[in-house]
């Protein structure tokens, strides 16, 4: 096999990290390589693609949500233009509070919360109402597979795809930057973007990860119309198209593993219960391990053992909102032209700098 040179970046792992910083290295002229192995169980691949202006239980307003929010959109719809396939809908989320906390956090309301979620008497018929019923209006979602797809397409038709397994000991270290010699390919820098197997890569011995198993439902639900997302607490319902609906997430700390199980499955329905008035019918049950690093925000930058080695990780459950502009940071740090924002740079996260929420 001949060996490949006209790669610039080699980019292991096609999640949403992978799929974004491949996209943002091709505006800027570079050529990426993206080798993924197509496991359907990848964190991204199981995401819901959620985008909202208010997270959590603590209903607390996303830092920076206008500025990550307006990146975001601007990268999805780049993507639809170029690949004629709609993957971001921008449309309000219904917030429905009901627990002794989001009451008190609701009655106690800030500014800043109360300029995201908005008082409404609108809930869908089939959906039982909340104590207090409320609407994202600058919600919206990605939906991660359609949007994985149509890069791996249009990477696929550029010759920038290449399938494959790819570990840190496979990675031979050159003159010119590093090689693959299984694979027969080189370039000037290697970014890894591959989940929760990252917490094991001894390029980089930090930052603290806390990942967490999640699993979600795909529900069949004829007597229910919704074109937008419901969130309620400990739950979320999103629409797929005709009467098929995701509904997620658990979180799980202790058994990291990618296997459904009968527990999950039980508490995620019972949820489902107490906000449908109407009968629905699990069709798929998923789970997948989310990368969560402390801070809960994505890390990237070079390994301290080799600038030609890069991470760019630990997207949690908002890779939707973060990736696009971490992905042009990074982008912009391989060509050397913009500095990583401290925020995001793995030095300052390994050191322990940030703590979590």
């Amino acid at each position: 096999m001949i060996e490949r040179t006209d790669i610039d970046v080699i980019i292991v792992g096609q999640g949403i990290a992978g799929s974004s910083l491949a996209w943002a290295l091709i505006d800027r002229g570079m050529r990426p390589l993206v080798i993924d192995d197509r496991r359907e169980t990848s964190a991204s691949s199981v995401a819901a693609g959620l985008i909202t202006p208010v997270t959590g239980a603590k209903l607390k307003p996303q830092a920076d949500f206008s500025f990550l929010a307006g990146a975001a959109g601007a990268h999805y719809r780049a993507v639809e233009a170029a690949t004629k396939v709609d993957c971001y809908f921008a449309r309000p989320a219904w917030r429905l509070l009901s627990t002794e906390r989001e009451l008190s956090i609701w009655n106690n309301a800030d500014p800043g919360l109360l300029a995201e979620l908005k008082l409404t008497d609108d809930v869908p018929a089939g959906i039982a109402p909340g104590l207090v019923n409320t609407l994202m209006p600058n919600a919206a979602r990605l939906d991660t597979q359609r949007y994985l797809e149509a890069v791996h397409t249009a990477l696929c038709d550029k010759g920038l795809m290449l399938g494959g397994h790819v570990e840190p000991e496979d990675v031979t270290r050159v003159d010119a930057g590093i090689a693959l010699p299984d694979l027969s390919v080189r370039a000037r820098h290697i970014v890894f973007c591959r989940g929760y197997a990252d917490a094991r890569n001894n390029y980089f011995a930090g930052p603290s990860w806390r990942p967490a198993k999640g699993q979600v439902l795909t529900i069949r639900c004829p007597d229910l119309d919704i074109a937008n997302t419901v969130h309620a607490p400990g739950l979320w319902l999103t629409p797929l198209g005709g009467t098929l609906y995701l509904a997620g997430a658990s979180y799980e700390w202790d058994t990291l593993d990618d296997r459904p199980t009968a527990e999950a499955r039980e508490a995620l329905c019972e949820k489902l219960d107490r906000l449908l008035t109407v009968d629905y019918t699990v069709v798929d049950h998923r789970a997948a391990v989310r990368p969560i690093v402390q801070g809960r925000k994505p890390v990237c930058g070079p390994s301290p053992k080799d600038s030609r080695i890069w991470l760019f990780n630990g997207l949690s459950s908002k890779g939707a909102l973060y990736a696009p502009t971490v992905a042009t940071q990074v982008a912009g740090a391989l060509c050397k032209d913009i500095p990583v924002d401290d925020e995001y740079r793995f030095d300052l996260r390994a050191s322990g700098e940030w703590q979590d929420d």
